[in-house]
């Protein structure tokens, strides 16, 4: 199974549901999940990656999103992974993220630009494989699973996905039983 998850940005907009999921990608990660093999992995899609849009010509994956949205980004990625088929996607805005970190239920590694260049996608991959680690790790706290839940039914109002809250959490209680091994972040 493959799932894009992207998170939206544009610090100088405001803008209200439901068109808070137009505009520019800032992240665009692809996730892949194979309970057979007791895998899961993420890859993060660097927006600015060169891509043949269909319609349109060169450009960027996140070019590709903002001419067609969600559907031009599958076909755009699917292209770029040789004919992969995406099952499903989350979309996301900053404040998403922000409403999960202040619940306590989910602790994201957020960049601090005093320290580190926020755009640098090894600092960007480093990032995230903390935090999918933590998660994980978090997941296996007893109790937790039930405050994640309750995180997750919060945050739906902030969300733009085709995935129920019933997968979430399976896929939740997939990642929990997974060695830490078995997840990647490329």
């Amino acid at each position: 199974m493959f799932y894009i998850i992207e998170d939206k940005f544009d610090t100088n907009e405001i803008i209200e549901f439901p068109n808070t999921f137009i505009g520019k990608s800032k992240t665009i990660l692809l996730l892949r999940f194979e309970p057979q093999l007791e895998l899961a992995q993420v890859i993060n899609l660097p927006p600015d990656s060169s891509a043949e849009i269909p319609g349109f010509g060169a450009g960027t994956i996140a070019r590709a999103y903002e001419l067609g949205g969600i559907n031009l980004l599958f076909k755009v990625v699917s292209q770029l992974m040789n004919g992969l088929t995406i099952d499903r996607y989350i979309r996301a805005t900053p404040e998403t993220f922000r409403q999960l970190i202040a619940s306590g239920k989910i602790t994201l590694q957020d960049c601090n630009p005093r320290i580190t260049d926020c755009s640098d996608n090894l600092e960007q991959i480093v990032r995230q494989s903390n935090t999918f680690e933590t998660i994980r790790q978090r997941l296996n706290i007893p109790n937790y699973m039930a405050s994640f839940k309750t995180a997750i039914v919060e945050a739906e109002s902030n969300l733009d996905t085709n995935i129920s809250v019933p997968e979430i959490i399976s896929l939740a209680n997939f990642v929990e039983e997974l060695e830490p091994d078995s997840i990647s972040v490329n």
